[in-house]
C-alpha cells in the first residue's frame, strides 16, 4: 500500500488525511436514502463508485459535499483533529498545492486554501510566493483591500457596505478551509456583518447566518449559538421576506449541532427533529438523529416515529 500511495505523491501522513473528502456523519448524510443506511448488505457507496469514476458529469457530485471547504462542519475532519492546536507546516502547505497542481485541480479549493496559507507562513519564500500569484491569492487579497478603500472613501453610499461584505463574503469562502481559518479576513467581517444585518433588513437573516458561521469557523461557539437563535427568530416571523440562501432547517440543523458539540444532547436532539420537521429532506438533520440515538442503525430501515421519539408518535412509518 505504501508503494502504491507513493505513485500518487501521497508520502505522509498529512497529505493522506487531505484526502478525506467527509467525516462519518457526512458521509451517512450523503448516503441516506430515505431512511436506507449504507450499511454492508446495502453498499451505496460501492455502487456509486465506478459511476463516478467513468462518468465524469456525476463525479462532480462530491463537491457539494466536500467538507474540508464546507464552513460550521470540518472540525469532524480526521486532518482537523491531526492538525488542531497548531498550523501546518510551510513543507505540509506545499506538498498539498503541489499534489492539487499535479492532479489536474480535482480539489481546486484545498490548493487555494493551502497558498494562502503557505504565503501567510513563509511571506518572503520565493516558491510560496510563486503558488500565491498562480492560484489568485494575489489577486484575491488585492481585490479585498480594494473593497476596503473603496467601502471607507464613500461611506455615506446606501450600497457601498452591502458591496464590501459580499466580497469580503466571496473571498472568504474561497480561501477559508480545514487548512487556513483566514483569521484576517474573519476579523473583518465579524465587525462588518453586524452592520450590514442592521442596515439591511431585508438581508437580516443572511448576514447574521453568515455571521454565525464565522464566528463558530473562529471558535467562538457560544457567540455563534446566540447568532443562530437571533436567525431562527426572525426566519419564523411570517412577515419577512423569505431568502433562499439561508433557511429555518439549516439554521436549527447547525445549532443543533452546536448544541451536540457542547454535550447538550437533550437540546440538540429537539432542534434536529424540529428541522427535519420543517423539511422532510434535511438529511443532516435525520444523520445527527441517528448519530445520537445508534439503536436506529440496528436494521437498515427505521420509522419516522422512531426517529423524532415522542414527537413523531402520530406520523407513524
Amino acid at each position: 500500500m505504501k508503494y502504491d500511495l507513493e505513485q500518487l505523491a501521497v508520502d505522509d501522513l498529512f497529505s493522506l488525511l487531505t484526502h478525506q473528502i467527509m467525516s462519518p456523519i457526512r458521509m451517512a448524510e450523503f448516503v441516506v436514502l430515505g431512511g436506507r443506511l449504507n450499511l454492508d448488505e446495502f453498499p451505496f457507496l460501492e455502487y456509486q463508485a465506478p459511476k463516478a469514476f467513468y462518468l465524469n458529469e456525476q463525479a462532480s457530485l462530491y463537491l457539494g459535499y466536500d467538507e474540508r471547504r464546507r464552513t460550521m462542519r470540518n472540525s469532524d475532519l480526521a486532518l482537523a483533529t491531526y492538525v488542531n492546536g497548531r498550523d501546518p507546516t510551510p513543507e505540509e502547505l506545499q506538498r498539498v498545492e503541489r499534489y492539487v497542481r499535479r492532479s489536474g485541480g480535482m480539489y481546486p479549493g484545498l490548493g487555494v486554501s493551502a497558498a494562502a496559507a503557505w504565503l501567510e507562513a513563509v511571506p518572503d519564500d520565493e516558491e510560496a510566493r510563486a503558488a500565491a500569484l498562480r492560484n489568485g491569492i494575489t489577486g484575491l487579497l488585492a481585490a479585498a483591500e480594494e473593497a476596503d478603500r473603496l467601502y471607507l472613501s464613500q461611506p455615506e453610499d446606501p450600497a457601498s457596505l452591502r458591496w464590501f461584505v459580499d466580497m469580503l463574503l466571496g473571498t472568504y469562502d474561497q480561501l477559508h478551509t480545514v487548512l487556513w481559518d483566514a483569521t484576517d479576513l474573519a476579523a473583518i467581517l465579524l465587525s462588518n456583518l453586524p452592520l450590514a444585518a442592521d442596515k439591511y433588513a431585508e438581508q437580516y437573516p443572511y448576514y447574521m447566518y453568515r455571521l454565525a458561521q464565522v464566528e463558530y469557523d473562529q471558535g467562538e461557539y457560544d457567540s455563534a449559538e446566540e447568532t443562530l437563535n437571533l436567525v431562527i427568530e426572525a426566519l419564523e416571523d411570517p412577515a419577512r421576506p423569505s431568502d433562499n440562501r439561508v433557511t429555518l432547517d439549516n439554521a436549527l440543523t447547525n445549532l443543533g449541532r452546536i448544541l451536540m458539540r457542547a454535550g447538550r444532547h437533550g437540546e440538540a436532539r429537539s432542534r434536529f427533529q424540529e428541522a427535519y420537521l420543517v423539511n422532510r429532506l434535511n438529511r443532516a438533520a435525520v444523520c445527527y438523529l441517528v448519530e445520537l440515538d445508534p439503536q436506529l442503525t440496528s436494521g437498515r430501515f427505521f420509522t419516522i416515529s422512531e426517529l423524532l421519539g415522542e414527537a413523531g408518535g402520530a406520523d407513524g412509518g
